[in-house]
Order: C-alpha cells, then structure tokens, then sequence
C-alpha cells in the first residue's frame, strides 16, 4: 500500500510518506477549530535548519532544528496547492486592521541564519514563488563562529561517552548536568536524543561565562576539533543574504548574541535590540521590523524596549495564541 503512496505521489521513500502524511495532518488538526468556525486565521510557521537528505539519519543536531530537504519540498508544495502563503508584511497590515486574512493562511519564518537556508530552503522557496522570512543573529554573519547548543550536541554525539566523561572536570559542572551525563551513558541509542536535547535546556539556563566554560571543557576533552563542527554549522554570509532580499525573503532580528534576553541587564539588552536591527538594515539597504525572542522568552521590559527601538511585531516559540503582536505564536516544523 505505501508503495503504491509513495509511487502516485512521487515519494522516494517510506520514512517520507510518513512524515509527509504526519506534517499534513497535524495542519489539518491546527485550523479544523477555524474552519468550522469559519475564522480568518493566520498560522506563523517555524523552520530552522533545511538538510541534505543524506545527511538525515545520522545529522549532528538537534532533532527539534532540522528538516530534510525534500521533506521541506513536499511541505511547501502542499501549502502551496492548499493554502494562501503570506509574507509577514501581510501579517502586520492585518494586524493592524489595514487589510484582511484570506480564510486560512501560513507565514513561513526560519531562526538563527544557518547557510542551510540559502543552499537548500531558497531555491526551493524561489521555485514555488513563496516569501519566507529569516531571522538573523548578526554577530554570526559571514564568520566561522558556532552556535553553542551546537557545539555541545556535536561533541555528545561524536564522542565515545564514557571516555569523555572520565576526563572531564566535574568541578565545573552543576548537579543536574552531572546527573544528565550519567542517564546519557547508560541510554539506549533510541533515548540520546531526547536526553542531550534535555541537556541542552539545562545550558541555556546557565549565564554566558559559565557556559563557555563548560563547552570549551567539553572541546579539550572530546579531541574533537573546533574546525570540523564548524564545518558542519555554517552560517549565512551578508552576501548570500543580500542575493536572497530580492526574490520575496525578508530578514529580522534574532538579536546580536542569541542570549537568554531575561537575564540580561538594560544596557546589554538594548545592544542585543537595537545593535542588530541597525546593522542588518544597514547591510541590507532596508528597514526591518520584525524581531524573533531567543529560546522564545520575554517579557514586558523587552517588548516596551521592541517597540521603542522601532520593531513592530515579535515571535515567540509558545503554542498559545495570544492577541499580544509582539507575542505572537509560531508552530515548529522539524525532522
């Protein structure tokens, strides 16, 4: 039967079919209130990383940031066929009363800038005539710089764990990482992804010097080199993204650092707000206004200070809807 599926639809495989006929119903779950209701509505998708396919089984991330290339082929295509795609521009004139929603609408949106998006997602993108837009994090712009969450993902997955973990310097770990190391250890491998993408919350929690120097401990200690993670991590250069600015992809600010915003103090939370918005349009030739929160956390300092640098709506990762724009819900999409 899958087959005969996948030999109608085109599909090269069974794994493509199910998450295929996964993405559609789990769209179809989502607007059915609406469509009964017989609402305007607006769903504000999330994608992160778009991968080769040869890469998806064994890919050195974390499952929740990554989309095989032809999964995000077959999705696009769907909404394409089904549904009015629109731009975020499009999103804020409804919000702010200046046109109307078609009955059901999505608005594709992707974080962090990996170069992933302009290798696999935009030709795709260009291909079906869709807006999408990019959420950058500018301090990572055109450098050889890792995001630390991959940094940690790549080195527990590459590594033989019991000897890194006989090296490390316990002293600088708190309790709860220790204790999640040793669950990683004694795991099955169905169970290491869910437990490294526990351990990754737990960083995030950690202020900014005392992460950097637990990972640059996990570095020393896994033998494994800085280079080779970063070859698998690249990020967008200004010249990629000014080639993308001018077939329907618009960009926003993911900050300068991609920290934790509420921990921060006022001084380093108006850089993180206000530097990026004034570097990428002044790279890009265009006004920005739209901001996505790191890790999906805010509160109201930070919208009032959203607004007063100029943004005019803010996306968190919360499944909530809300009326707040400067909260706006997104819907992960991921591998």
């Amino acid at each position: 039967m899958l087959k005969k599926i996948a030999g109608f639809l085109k599909i090269p495989n069974y794994w493509l079919i199910m998450h295929y006929f996964s993405f559609i119903i789990y769209l179809k779950s989502l607007i059915l209130k609406d469509i009964i209701n017989r609402k305007n509505r607006a769903y504000i998708l999330m994608y992160h990383r778009i991968i080769d396919d040869e890469k998806s089984k064994n890919f050195h991330s974390l499952k929740s940031l990554f989309v095989a290339k032809r999964e995000f082929e077959l999705q696009i295509k769907y909404l394409f066929k089904k549904y009015s795609i629109i731009s975020l521009d499009t999103l804020l004139s409804s919000l702010q009363g200046k046109t109307r929603l078609p009955r059901i609408s999505f608005a594709i949106t992707f974080d962090d800038g990996y170069k992933d998006n302009y290798l696999n997602a935009y030709p795709i993108l260009k291909k079906y005539n869709m807006p999408a837009t990019i959420f950058l994090i500018t301090d990572y712009i055109g450098t050889n710089k890792v995001f630390w969450w991959d940094k940690v993902v790549f080195i527990l997955k590459n590594s033989n764990l019991n000897e890194l973990v006989a090296k490390l310097d316990w002293d600088l770990y708190p309790f709860e990482i220790v204790r999640q190391f040793n669950y990683l250890i004694q795991a099955t491998e169905k169970r290491k992804d869910k437990l490294i993408e526990g351990i990754v919350e737990n960083f995030q929690k950690f202020d900014e010097i005392k992460r950097e120097e637990i990972i640059e401990d996990l570095i020393n200690k896994s033998d494994i080199s800085l280079a080779l993670i970063q070859k698998s991590n690249q990020i967008l250069s200004w010249e990629e993204i000014n080639e993308m600015k001018d077939d329907l992809i618009t960009f926003g600010s993911h900050t300068k650092s991609h920290p934790l915003l509420t921990q921060l103090e006022d001084n380093k939370l108006k850089e993180e707000i206000y530097n990026p918005k004034l570097e990428i349009e002044k790279k890009i030739n265009k006004k920005i206004f739209f901001f996505a929160y790191p890790f999906g956390k805010s509160n109201q300092t930070i919208k009032k200070m959203l607004k007063n640098a100029g943004y005019m709506a803010a996306f968190s990762t919360s499944n909530k809807r809300k009326e707040d724009s400067f909260d706006l819900k997104r819907i992960t999409v991921w591998h």
